[in-house]
């Protein structure tokens, strides 16, 4: 239904970045041996993880090289995800590209749903037609975002096959370790360093320990609500049609910043640091890429002549 396609576009995105919540919240099974890491079995998209972990291990092999033995297996992780970041520029470019045009065209096809809501037949082939002559596909910001997921699932699963191995056990900033807090902990007892252990008030890793690691699923939290804040698209103004669906949609993603950071807390830190140094860099490419992006002004087919949608008027830049 071509009426629903902007809805569409939109719903998709938010729920890639709900399935990215769920899967990090999929303990890897310990007892899968080491060889077993690229097999497709691995959970979705798993035969990427045994070559980003390679390159990872590659990474850390240089920075060794070089005299940089500190901190190294944090740095390169860090390193990874800015190298995963400018390998898919042109696809998240092509994604926001679209993504930014849509939002113009929002206003107009709202109203076009609006004026034949009582002939859906004729409401589809205006807003079809409203599409073609824009030369805009409502599908074109989905389809990046799916030739993505399957990188930024396999560098997640090749995060955490390295925690599993006891391959990151170093200190990283002020983090003790990067294994810690749960230091191979099954995935059943994640928690217990928070909720188990305890005498005469101190938590089983001690107090300093506890704070330093609890820090960091407060920092996810933060550079989620404020990733989500500056990347939320201007809301188009009311028309009168039903947006249960869209506020629905909002209610989720308030939530899902939380969701995240009690899921970190039964992981180990390194994985924390992907998850906030890839919001910190997924929002600072994203807007980058925005404040360049040249919009031509939209032809817009009305019944009496072709207007011209001003982009500046949205707001998008």
């Amino acid at each position: 239904d071509p009426s629903n396609l902007n809805d569409l576009q939109d719903s998709f995105s938010s729920m890639l970045v709900a399935a990215d919540a769920a899967i990090n919240a999929l303990p890897l099974d310990t007892t899968v041996p080491a060889a077993a890491v690229a097999d497709p079995g691995n959970g979705w998209f798993g035969f990427l993880a045994g070559p980003i972990e390679d390159v990872i291990c590659l990474i850390h092999n240089a920075l060794n090289g070089i005299g940089l033995s500190s901190n190294s297996w944090g740095a390169s992780i860090i390193i990874l995800i800015f190298l995963i970041k400018a390998l898919t520029f042109p696809l998240t470019k092509a994604q926001l590209e679209s993504t930014s045009k849509m939002q113009v065209l929002q206003p107009k096809i709202k109203e076009i749903q609006a004026k034949y809501a009582s002939n859906p037949e004729v409401m589809n082939q205006k807003v079809s037609s409203f599409y073609k002559d824009n030369e805009v596909n409502p599908l074109a910001g989905c389809l990046p975002s799916l030739a993505q997921l399957p990188i930024f699932i396999g560098l997640y699963r090749a995060v955490l096959n390295l925690a599993k191995q006891n391959t990151l056990d170093e200190s990283f900033l002020w983090l003790p370790s990067l294994e810690g807090p749960t230091y191979g902990a099954d995935p059943a007892h994640g928690l217990d360093w928070v909720t188990q252990g305890w005498i005469n008030g101190v938590p089983s890793l001690g107090w300093e320990d506890t704070l330093k690691f609890g820090t960091l699923p407060v920092l996810l939290v933060i550079t989620q609500l404020i990733s989500q804040q500056i990347m939320q698209p201007p809301k188009p103004e009311s028309t009168g049609t039903d947006d249960t669906a869209a506020d629905t949609t909002n209610q989720i993603l308030k939530f899902l910043p939380f969701m995240l950071g009690y899921f970190s807390l039964g992981v180990p830190s390194a994985l924390g640091i992907y998850w906030v140094i890839n919001n910190v860099a997924t929002t600072a490419l994203n807007v980058i890429i925005k404040n360049n992006i040249v919009m031509p002004d939209l032809a817009v087919e009305s019944s009496d002549s072709t207007t011209v949608v001003d982009t500046e008027k949205f707001g998008l830049f």
